[in-house]
């Protein structure tokens, strides 16, 4: 379930931690992996930890095999901007009934800075809903606030697949946030 974040991140000369454990579920223990990553460029540090929780029932969903059908994902990413003081800013998942008439990929940005707003609103964070549109768990948790001199950007969700693209996401918005 993880070789394929690994390889990318391998390929892409990435440093990483991997720590296997396990996790009881009530009924058993079962495999855990995290992985942990910390990207550190001039001003911004990137930080990323990815929970594979695998249960009695995982298994490959046979339709589309990137997608575990019981497996879970927990996806924690922070974004501190050094130097850089911005508006708080909150951003959601469009409500089932919008994202019926709109698209899976819509989603609800709340700021009191219309430029951020706009800034915010862009093929990045598009693709970010789109990729995890098919997964009926992903309901991110986005937040900028001001931490001291520092500006925080913490993105928290759960999924059954992580698409390694998630990372190359992650570093165009906090440029995109950052050149605000």
């Amino acid at each position: 379930m993880t070789d394929k974040l690994e390889n990318y991140l391998v390929e892409n000369s990435i440093n990483f931690k991997r720590k296997e454990s396990k996790w009881y579920n009530s009924n058993a223990y079962f495999p855990l992996i995290e992985i942990q990553l910390l990207e550190e460029k001039n001003e911004i540090d990137i930080f990323h930890n990815f929970e594979f929780r695998q249960s009695e029932f995982s298994k490959t969903n046979f339709i589309n095999n990137n997608d575990s059908l019981t497996s879970r994902i927990i996806v924690k990413s922070e974004i501190i901007l050094k130097n850089k003081s911005l508006s708080d800013f909150h951003i959601e998942k469009s409500s089932y009934f919008i994202n019926l008439l709109k698209g899976n990929s819509s989603f609800k940005i709340t700021s009191k800075n219309q430029y951020l707003k706009k800034l915010l609103n862009n093929k990045e964070m598009k693709c970010l809903f789109e990729m995890f549109s098919d997964d009926p768990e992903f309901e991110p948790i986005i937040k900028g606030v001001n931490v001291d001199d520092k500006f925080k950007i913490s993105i928290n969700f759960q999924c059954r697949n992580i698409d390694e693209k998630y990372i190359d996401i992650i570093n165009k918005i906090s440029k995109n946030v950052y050149q605000q």
